[in-house]
């Protein structure tokens, strides 16, 4: 009798903590993913924000120096890497 009431106790506590373990690890792993995306989107949109702002920069400097100064006879321009 004992093991019956034990059998019929433990049984659907033990599936139901099983479905519920696995739901809600589906649901943490879906939101770290969620999250880890929205991160890398905002870290490559700043990083091309900055880089647009540096070339702009460099743009702005550069068309302030004169050709003489900026390539000295002789030499060619360095290629672009």
């Amino acid at each position: 009798m004992v093991g019956l009431f034990v059998a019929c106790v433990v049984l659907p506590a033990g599936l139901l903590a099983g479905i519920a373990y696995v739901q809600v690890s589906r649901h943490l792993q879906r939101q770290a993913s969620t999250q880890l995306e929205e991160q890398a989107r905002a870290a490559g949109q700043s990083l091309i924000e900055r880089l647009l702002l540096a070339t702009a920069e460099l743009s702005r400097i550069a068309a302030g120096v004169p050709d003489s100064v900026a390539r000295p006879a002789g030499r060619a321009p360095a290629p672009w890497i």
